[in-house]
């Protein structure tokens, strides 16, 4: 079994492009109103 640990170790493009596979943006409205559906409202 391959086990790969994934840190986050900083907010640049490089680093997060690791995590995004072979996604290539042609579902990004689907992926945004997920997004939109499924966050919680803030309270102060």
């Amino acid at each position: 079994m391959l086990i790969t640990e994934h840190t986050l170790t900083g907010s640049t493009a490089e680093d997060l492009l690791e995590f995004v596979g072979s996604w290539e943006g042609l579902d990004i409205r689907e992926c945004l109103q997920l997004v939109y559906d499924n966050r919680m409202p803030l309270e102060f």
